[in-house]
């Protein structure tokens, strides 16, 4: 029986074609995770307008921002860039 081998460029077109479904799968990912994020960031928002109307119904004061954290609800919301990947070592890229 006889074996067919390779050519470089078949063996380059290969690792080509798997590096782009690798790329779109993490593609994929990326998106999946924004979408998570914006999601979380509208649950918080909700469930502190929620703890703002059962606490606070007696405050006057109308700029109250509520309890959640501003900034973290921008983060997620992808408004600001960074991210709190330094206060989470299994988080941060090892070469």
């Amino acid at each position: 029986m006889i074996e067919k081998t390779m050519s470089e460029e078949e063996i380059i077109l290969e690792d080509y074609f798997n590096l782009a479904l690798q790329v779109h799968d993490l593609q994929q990912e990326i998106l999946r995770l924004k979408s998570l994020c914006f999601r979380a960031a509208d649950e918080i928002e909700m469930l502190d307008d929620i703890i703002v109307r059962n606490n606070y119904e007696e405050q006057t004061n109308e700029e109250y921002m509520g309890v959640a954290s501003v900034n973290l609800l921008s983060r997620l919301r992808g408004r600001l860039k960074g991210g709190y990947i330094e206060n989470y070592p299994e988080l941060i890229f090892k070469n």
